[in-house]
């Protein structure tokens, strides 16, 4: 029963790793994420652009800065405040970010 129990176990650990090199979001894995993107935030609300002291005080986290694991852990944070708290607020995101020193892209939220 033991030796079945400590199999099972780790089978199961197996299995969550194996899938979680598959997604872009890695909260629970025990996989090593080994990209560190640069990124800065750009928000206007209602045709007015956010300072930098308000974009933390919105977000709580800097208008500028790294992101240390997935860069789509940053778009799904944004994502859902957007979608609670900003929704009446007719915010328009935007993400202009590097992974690992390449070349940047932009990522957008309109609300």
């Amino acid at each position: 029963m033991r030796k079945i129990a400590v199999i099972s176990f780790f089978a199961i650990q197996f299995l969550i790793v194996l899938i979680a090199t598959q997604t872009d979001q890695k909260y629970f894995a025990w996989v090593p994420y080994d990209e560190i993107a640069k990124y800065e935030i750009a928000v206007k609300l209602n045709g007015e652009e956010l300072s930098p002291d308000q974009v933390r005080q919105r977000y709580k986290i800097p208008k500028s800065g790294y992101e240390n694991r997935s860069i789509a852990h940053l778009f799904s944070f944004l994502s859902q405040y957007e979608m609670t708290y900003g929704k009446d607020e007719n915010a328009s995101v935007e993400v202009i970010y590097s992974i690992n020193g390449k070349d940047s892209k932009k990522w957008t939220l309109q609300n």
